[in-house]
């Protein structure tokens, strides 16, 4: 855990990790969960559709991404889920987005956490 000290050190940047987080999370919503979804659905069914979304976005994470583990992985895919179920209820973007922008506001504040502990 990050001592007192190393949060307010780290907290200059953390408008940088949301601009980065916000950017991630849009440019992956848009590739994995836009792409598909939109196109896809109506000549699959939405059931699988969605189901190719969690395959795709949870290996992505597995081989690529953070966390890089089965049971990331399997956290992911469930994320994956739910952001995709809310794409596909809402007819939009915004939902799915934010839903995938509050993890990564804590996991690239996290990156700024280890940069100024170095």
């Amino acid at each position: 855990a990050p001592s007192g000290e190393t949060i307010l050190k780290a907290l200059p940047l953390l408008p940088v990790a949301v601009l980065l987080a916000a950017v991630n999370a849009f440019t992956e919503e848009a590739y994995y969960r836009c792409s598909l979804l939109s196109t896809l659905h109506e000549h699959i069914g939405k059931t699988h559709t969605l189901l190719l979304t969690v395959v795709f976005f949870g290996l992505g994470h597995w081989l690529y991404g953070s966390p890089p583990v089965l049971l990331g992985a399997a956290m992911v895919g469930f994320l994956a889920w739910l952001m995709g179920k809310a794409m596909l209820e809402t007819k939009g973007f915004l939902w799915s987005w934010v839903i995938h922008l509050l993890p990564d506001i804590v996991i690239f504040f996290s990156y700024a956490l280890l940069f100024v502990q170095a």
